[in-house]
């Protein structure tokens, strides 16, 4: 029996915040169940991020401090759940949680 891929997010982890100037940030991580995609918007327009990673598994957080937007995304693949960090000026990277 062949496994069909599943071509509609099942699963999928928004974050959002406001700049100093006021301006709306919303970032969506879509799961297919194995991949998460990044779209992005600023001010209305939608976008393809920079994030597209093998998972069938996403969630994130966003936080706002003096530096900017941190965010963390974590994957799940293969039962390994990999964080992937951007912070302001950074590409992503892969963050240092570890699964148990």
């Amino acid at each position: 029996m062949s496994q069909d891929k599943v071509n509609y997010p099942v699963s999928t982890a928004a974050v959002h915040w406001i700049d100093s100037a006021g301006g709306l940030h919303v970032r969506v991580f879509s799961c297919d169940g194995y991949m998460v995609q990044e779209r992005s918007t600023e001010s209305g327009q939608w976008a393809n991020g920079t994030l597209h990673v093998a998972a069938s598994n996403v969630s994130a957080i966003a936080w706002v401090d003096s530096a900017g937007a941190h965010i963390r995304v974590y994957c799940t693949s293969k039962n390994v759940t990999t964080e992937w960090c951007q912070d302001p000026g950074t590409l992503w990277v892969v963050g240092q949680y570890t699964t148990v």
